[in-house]
């Protein structure tokens, strides 16, 4: 169970720190709209959100 509970923190402060990034903050309303509408797939809007983070974490910009 302390293995399931550490990942379960670790999921969860990634999480935060993914909805709290002003790149990801920025980008998920629209994202958001067009999977609602169908014109994304969920698999493309999750991709451009890790991108907007990761991009953003390999030039130092996000601690």
């Amino acid at each position: 169970q302390q293995v399931g509970w550490t990942w379960t923190m670790v999921r969860d402060d990634l999480l935060d720190r993914l909805h709290a990034h002003p790149a990801v903050r920025a980008l998920a309303p629209e994202l958001e709209r067009q999977v609602r509408a169908g014109d994304m797939t969920a698999t493309r809007a999750a991709e451009h959100i890790l991108g907007a983070f990761r991009e953003d974490r390999a030039s130092g910009a996000v601690p």
